[in-house]
């Protein structure tokens, strides 16, 4: 079967790289960014709406609103909240 990589839905940024050395390890990584992930077998792209009809916010956009809406939603809750 070997290494699986399944994304659901997914937008790579270059600081996933520094943020996860279980894909990218430090020992492989370089300036160019040339041949620094492990080695996988598979990757499985969630890409349901790769179709150019959809359009969607900035991942900044998102993420900010999904801060500002959390809180709102959170107040009073001892809740964290992580975004990817």
């Amino acid at each position: 079967m070997g290494t699986i990589l399944h994304t659901g839905d997914f937008r790579f940024h270059t600081s996933m790289i520094e943020n996860y050395p279980e894909l990218y390890p430090v020992s492989k990584r370089n300036p160019q960014l040339y041949d620094c992930s492990i080695h996988l077998d598979e990757i499985i792209l969630d890409n349901t709406f790769c179709d150019p009809i959809f359009t969607f916010p900035s991942r900044v956009i998102q993420t900010t609103e999904l801060s500002i809406n959390s809180e709102k939603l959170g107040k009073g809750s001892s809740r964290r909240y992580k975004y990817y």
